[in-house]
């Protein structure tokens, strides 16, 4: 059962991340807007096949090198640190709930310390009252 409580939202804050992440829209394969017209194939295929994808997107200057699978790891890493933040953010409202739950916890028990304790003192005191 505690894996099951563990794994649930877990599940949920994923499945949420990515209906929000992820649309038929962004994901595509080979892409026509990505060809370069103006170059002819027989001269170079490269820059006809990726010309204006390679003019919309520069190698940044963090990296040596820049590519689609560049691309989506820096995506990918993008969606990892969402989901990673929304679980911290869960843990931290499940240990403010459960150190609210330990803080009661110890007072109940102090009080129940205290009403025993008093119980005993009141019982002492009624024993040496009545000898």
């Amino acid at each position: 059962m505690k894996k099951f409580l563990l794994f649930f939202p877990i599940l949920i804050v994923s499945i949420a991340i990515s209906q929000n992440s992820f649309s038929q829209d962004k994901l595509k394969g080979v892409s026509p807007e990505y060809m370069d017209l103006s170059v002819k194939p027989s001269e170079d295929f490269y820059r006809y096949v990726n010309g204006t994808w390679l003019k919309n997107n520069p190698i940044p200057p963090e990296y040596s090198r820049w590519g689609a699978f560049s691309e989506i790891t820096a995506n990918n890493d993008k969606i990892l640190n969402q989901f990673l933040k929304m679980l911290m953010q869960e843990q931290r409202r499940r240990a403010a709930t459960h150190k609210k739950s330990a803080t009661f916890i110890l007072l109940l028990w102090i009080w129940k310390e205290l009403k025993m304790t008093s119980s005993i003192l009141s019982f002492r005191i009624s024993l040496k009252s009545m000898s």
